[in-house]
């Protein structure tokens, strides 16, 4: 697959509602997993369910890859009860290879921004076929996105002080949202703060900023 360059990997992406084209023809409420729970080690068997799937489904010319992703593909982290998913494809904006063919085996596409690197998001509901919810982040090749997520997972396994910090500013993002009676954009934007300074530590050990 390709590599984005070093200035693509290190900008942050300021959220900006009035961008997404919103696609979903039914409302999802994920309520009933809008908490964090401590870690399960059945998280990653979930995953290798949806991998499996997405992968079958969609074939190899493409799928390049599913990626784990998120606080649930983190061993011993607490999370969500959502199985995050980097999907990368051969051509993000060709939709025809792809969005049919997961929304057929019950992922369905919430909403596409295409500022954002060309963006789509697709949702599976908790059923008797998954057996978790999943969210899926459709990007295409050479995405820094996937990127970025990937080197915030391994600086967060591998540095126990950001780890606690990550853990602690997810817990209170949590607490915080819920009194206001907020959603899952408001939680994330409680955290942005915080992750975006463990992302620049990650990114100058790694020499890609001053």
């Amino acid at each position: 697959m390709n590599k984005p360059n070093p200035a693509e990997i290190i900008k942050h992406h300021d959220y900006d509602p009035s961008l997404v084209d919103r696609v979903a023809t039914k409302t999802s409420n994920l309520s009933h997993v809008f908490v964090i729970e401590d870690p399960n080690p059945s998280w990653p068997a979930h995953f290798q369910t949806f991998k499996s799937a997405i992968e079958e489904a969609l074939g190899p010319s493409s799928c390049l890859e599913v990626r784990h992703v998120g606080s649930t593909s983190i061993p011993g982290l607490p999370a969500k009860p959502i199985i995050d998913m980097d999907v990368i494809v051969a051509d993000i904006q060709g939709e025809d290879s792809y969005r049919p063919q997961l929304e057929a085996i019950g992922i369905e596409m919430r909403n596409r921004e295409p500022s954002w690197h060309q963006h789509r998001l697709f949702h599976a509901r908790k059923s008797e076929k998954w057996l978790m919810d999943g969210t899926l982040h459709v990007w295409g090749d050479g995405c820094p996105e996937v990127e970025r997520h990937a080197i915030f997972r391994e600086w967060i396994m591998g540095h126990e002080e950001d780890r606690e910090l990550y853990i602690q500013i997810k817990r209170e993002a949590m607490k915080a949202t819920k009194e206001e009676g907020g959603n899952m954009l408001r939680y994330n934007s409680k955290k942005e703060k915080v992750v975006r300074e463990i992302l620049d530590r990650a990114f100058r050990a790694r020499g890609l900023m001053e």
